[in-house]
């Protein structure tokens, strides 16, 4: 079924009536090329006070205040069989 444009106007619908079809290997490989400007290259300025880094789940060195983080429990109680939790 071939659409002849609009029922009302008889103008074309299409956005660029008269452009061909955008198919084959070179428009997809201009089409892959003009999406570099869209691109963003952002970069975090809190990095920028990174001196050394420690490794995962540790934190970095960094320039400024040296913050220690102990960790929340220091010892444990062990509970034996004769002492009971009600």
């Amino acid at each position: 079924m071939k659409n002849d444009g609009s029922p009302v106007t008889g103008q074309p619908t299409a956005n660029d009536p008269g452009q061909k079809d955008a198919r084959g290997e070179s428009f997809l490989l201009k089409s892959a090329e003009s999406t570099k400007h869209a691109e963003q290259k952002l970069t975090k300025t809190d990095n920028a006070r990174i001196t050394e880094g420690q490794g995962a789940g540790r934190l970095p060195n960094v320039q400024g205040p040296q913050i220690k983080i102990e960790p929340p429990v220091t010892s444990a109680t062990k509970i034996t069989g004769e002492r009971k939790i009600d």
